[in-house]
């Protein structure tokens, strides 16, 4: 969907017409021995010599083309602030991983997700909620509150994290952001972000509870309530969290049950 909105494939139906119309111009006899010259008038530019005309249509759409361009360009710019801003914020007075234990698992699910990747794990006290945030340098900032936590607890938080970093989540809101910015219009690109945040969370939980029992999907549900009653929901651009856009009632009825993955189903609904 993000490609769609982004690639202008519309512009191609006017080729595609244009050669059916050659194609068939071919075969009709009538239209064999003239040549047939199609012009939009209202949209016409005439350079001949000194002579220049540029009709109104032209005028009128080089217009709304530079409004459009200049507001989709302040809502990225705003988005691309406020995301500065935050990770500025979060980045000040930072503490790096200094747990043995901690390290241990990170280092271990480094490893068994096959993270290549060069990733950051730092505490933050302007951090109140476990957070993903880089598209190129990533770096996972953890409240300081993490440092305390038992182990199983740090290694879910990690894990979906890095998965995260995996699936490059943190470049498909970015997607998202540009989607906005040029269809700032359309209340459908605000939807598709909604989306994007909200399967890409449930992706992360699934990887997470993958072969895990009833009571793991209900200990990993606990800590998503505890974190959500304890924490403000992560509503920041360009970065990717635990606790995504705070919807968490309707992650924790997906992850409620194990679900096969249909390859065949993928297809046919692409």
């Amino acid at each position: 969907a993000v490609i769609f909105y982004l690639f202008p494939f519309p512009s191609f139906k006017y080729q595609i017409t244009d050669k059916i119309y050659d194609i068939l111009l071919r075969f009709d006899r009538y239209q064999k021995e003239s040549e047939c010259i199609r012009m939009d008038m209202e949209y016409l530019v005439i350079n001949h010599g000194s002579l220049r005309y540029i009709s109104v249509g032209v005028w009128r759409m080089r217009i709304v083309v530079i409004g459009l361009c200049i507001i989709a360009l302040v809502v990225f710019v705003l988005h691309l602030l406020q995301y500065l801003k935050i990770r500025k914020l979060c980045l000040y007075n930072k503490e790096e991983l200094e747990n043995p234990k901690h390290r241990r698992i990170f280092e271990e699910l480094e490893k068994e997700l096959n993270i290549r990747t060069k990733v950051r794990v730092i505490y933050s006290k302007y951090c109140n909620t476990p957070m993903t945030t880089g598209m190129i340098s990533s770096v996972i900032i953890l409240p300081i509150w993490i440092k305390n936590v038992p182990e199983h607890i740090y290694h879910d938080i990690v894990m979906h994290e890095l998965i995260h970093i995996k699936h490059r989540d943190v470049l498909v809101k970015f997607s998202g952001i540009l989607v906005i910015a040029l269809h700032w219009f359309n209340p459908f690109s605000y939807i598709l972000y909604y989306e994007i945040s909200n399967i890409s969370e449930m992706y992360c939980d699934s990887v997470v509870l993958k072969n895990r029992g009833r009571e793991d999907r209900r200990a990993y549900s606990e800590l998503l309530l505890k974190l959500i009653t304890e924490c403000e929901p992560d509503n920041r651009r360009f970065a990717a969290g635990i606790l995504g856009n705070g919807r968490v009632k309707r992650r924790i009825i997906e992850m409620k049950t194990a679900r096969k993955n249909r390859m065949l189903v993928s297809i046919v609904s692409m």
